[in-house]
C-alpha cells in the first residue's frame, strides 16, 4: 500500500475526481526477480509467512542462483499482489512462467531452471528392471489432442520510458503477440498465456511461449514406478535414464497359417520359434510362441499373426514428485524429457 497526499486549489473547472491512476517505480524491497519476491513473501512476518514459516526451509543457494538466472536472462518481475492467494500454488505457477521448476526437495523449497541452456543435463541416476519393484512401472501417455503443436498467444506490459509531450505517456500498454513452431498452420490449437501482470520484457514473453511450444512436441508421456530408498538417490527436479524393453509389431513381418498348418508369409519364415501376436477369430494371443518346423505351426491352423519385436533403450526422465507409500518403498513420477548424443536436452532445440 501507498500513502498519496493531493493538493487541490478551489477551481471551477475542477468540480469531482471519479478516478486516480499512480504509477509505481519501486517496490517494497530493492530486487524485482521472482526468486527474491517469492523468498520475500515466504519470510517477511508483516505482509507474507514469516510468522509461520521459517528460513530454514528455504535452499539459499537454488533461490540465489535462479535470482541470478532469471537476472541474466532478464526476466523480470514488476507487478503488485493485490489479493490474498495460496502462496505455494502460486509460487509453483509463477516459476513456470520464468523458466524455473519449484520443488521440495528434504524438507526445502528449491528453484531451478526447467531447461538447461548452457551444458548436458546432469544424470543422476539410472533405473531399471534391476532396481525397479517388479510390476510397478506405468506409462501414461498424454492425450493426443494435448500433444499437438499450438499456436500460443501472450499478453504482456510494455513500459513507457519517458513522459515527454511526443510519447504517449509513462502508463504501460497491453501488448499481445502469437508464437508457433514453422511449419505450423493456422487452424492449430490456440493456448493463452497471460503476463500482463508482472512481464515487461518482450523476450520474456517470448521464452515463455517457446517452453510451451516446446512441452507439447517433446513431452509426450509420463512413468511411475515404485523402487527401494536405497536405489532411490533422486529429488524432484532430477534427470534420471530409464531403462525399459520395449515390445513391438512390425506391420510387415505378419503371415497366416492354413487349415493345414502351411505358414504364408513374407520375407519367409524359417524353421524356428518366434515370438509372435496370434489371431484365430476367436482369441487373440500375445507374446505366443510361433513354432514353424518343416514351413509348418500345426499348433495355430486357421490363424494369422504378426511377428513381435523389441527393443532395449535407455530414455531421459525428469522427475516431478518423490514419496514414500505405506510399505516403505519409493514412488517416483516422472516425465519424458528427451536428450541428443551429447546429453542436451531436446527442449533446446531450435530455441532461436
Amino acid at each position: 500500500m501507498a500513502v498519496l497526499g493531493l493538493n487541490i486549489n478551489s477551481s471551477k473547472e475542477l468540480r469531482n475526481l471519479d478516478q486516480l491512476s499512480v504509477y509505481c517505480t519501486e517496490g517494497v524491497i530493492p530486487y524485482h526477480t521472482f526468486p527474491k519476491v517469492f523468498e520475500d513473501l515466504l519470510t517477511n512476518k508483516r505482509y507474507g509467512v514469516g510468522e509461520f514459516f521459517s528460513p530454514k526451509q528455504i535452499d539459499s543457494d537454488s533461490f540465489e542462483a535462479a535470482h541470478e538466472w532469471t537476472t541474466a536472462r532478464k526476466y523480470f518481475y514488476d507487478g503488485a499482489i493485490s489479493e490474498k492467494l495460496n502462496l505455494r500454488s502460486w509460487g509453483a505457477e509463477r516459476a513456470r512462467d520464468f523458466l524455473l521448476d519449484l520443488s521440495v526437495s528434504g524438507g526445502k523449497y528449491t528453484l531451478n531452471p526447467v531447461v538447461n541452456f548452457d551444458s548436458p543435463e546432469q544424470i543422476a541416476a539410472m533405473f531399471s528392471s534391476g532396481n525397479i519393484i517388479e510390476n510397478t512401472l506405468a506409462v501414461n501417455y498424454l492425450d493426443t489432442q494435448d500433444r499437438l503443436d499450438p499456436i500460443v498467444t501472450v499478453r504482456w506490459r510494455e513500459e513507457r520510458a519517458n513522459n515527454s509531450v511526443a510519447d504517449k505517456g509513462l502508463f504501460p500498454q497491453i501488448r499481445e503477440f502469437s508464437v508457433r513452431r514453422a511449419g505450423v498452420n493456422e487452424n492449430a490449437p490456440v493456448i493463452q498465456v497471460d503476463l500482463s501482470n508482472f512481464c515487461t520484457n518482450r523476450t520474456h514473453a517470448e521464452d515463455r511461449a517457446k517452453l510451451e511450444c516446446q512441452s507439447k512436441r517433446y513431452i509426450t508421456h509420463a512413468v511411475s514406478f515404485k523402487t527401494t530408498p536405497t536405489e532411490a538417490g533422486v529429488q524432484a527436479g532430477s534427470i534420471i535414464k530409464l531403462g525399459i524393453e520395449t515390445i513391438y509389431y512390425e506391420q510387415p513381418q505378419n503371415g497366416a497359417i492354413s487349415n493345414t498348418g502351411e505358414v504364408t508369409s513374407w520375407p519367409h519364415l524359417s524353421d524356428g520359434t518366434y515370438d509372435a501376436i496370434i489371431w484365430d477369430g476367436e482369441m487373440l494371443r500375445e507374446n505366443s510362441p510361433l513354432s514353424v518346423s518343416n514351413g509348418k505351426a500345426l499348433n495355430y491352423k486357421n490363424s494369422v499373426f504378426c511377428l513381435a519385436d523389441s527393443t532395449n533403450k535407455a530414455g531421459t526422465y525428469k522427475v516431478t514428485a518423490v514419496s514414500f507409500d505405506e510399505d516403505g518403498n519409493v514412488d517416483i513420477e516422472a516425465l519424458y524429457w528427451p536428450t541428443d548424443a551429447k546429453g542436451i536436452s531436446l527442449m533446446t532445440l531450435d530455441w532461436d
